[in-house]
């Protein structure tokens, strides 16, 4: 009976991948040059949006909530600085349409 089920795995792992794949891409595009700081998280030093693998890592990271709250603060701290730029209005909007999805 499980090769019944493979058909249906394949199609959702392929859907899976190129929804976490766009995101990744849309991600390194809007937020690549902002979203990290080694200073302020070195421990978190792989999970950004610098380039694609590291958006990849960073999406299964939040797809799997196993780092939800280092992204909230990211983005909540780029609001709130008084250099924020036009690209820190995206950080939310971006992550609960990822997480809704």
């Amino acid at each position: 009976y499980i090769y019944w089920a493979l058909p249906e795995f394949s199609s959702m792992t392929i859907m899976i991948a190129l929804f976490i794949g766009g995101f990744g891409f849309l991600g390194v595009q809007l937020f690549g040059k902002t979203m990290f700081n080694p200073d302020t998280n070195p421990e978190f030093k792989f999970e950004n949006f610098h380039d694609f693998p590291a958006a990849l890592l960073s999406l299964f990271v939040l797809l799997s909530s196993e780092n939800y709250g280092m992204f909230v603060y990211s983005s909540d701290v780029c609001a709130r600085s008084s250099t924020a730029t036009r690209q820190c209005s995206f950080y939310s909007v971006y992550f609960v349409v990822f997480l809704s999805l």
